[in-house]
């Protein structure tokens, strides 16, 4: 099974490997963005904008984790040697 995220080359986490990858990453900054532009279009405070903006954000950032930690590397601590 090829990878869809490598672990990064400096620190802790992922980044895409494959064009799945990318999809995943394209897909979720777009379901960020409308997301944000829904609640910004139909809450009246900002305590209705971060009620509605935070739980689909939290929700989001999970599924991309959940996908990342399914498909990917396992991730750790690292820092590339200089050559």
């Amino acid at each position: 099974m090829k990878y869809w995220f490598k672990r990064k080359d400096y620190g802790w986490g992922w980044k895409p490997a494959t064009w799945q990858g990318k999809l995943m990453i394209g897909l979720w900054v777009i379901g960020m963005y409308y997301s944000y532009a829904l609640a910004n279009r139909f809450s009246y405070s900002i305590s209705d904008t971060l009620y509605t903006v935070l739980h689909p954000w939290t929700l989001y950032t999970f599924i991309i984790w959940l996908i990342c930690w399914c498909t990917g590397d396992r991730p750790r601590w690292q820092w590339k040697k200089k050559k």
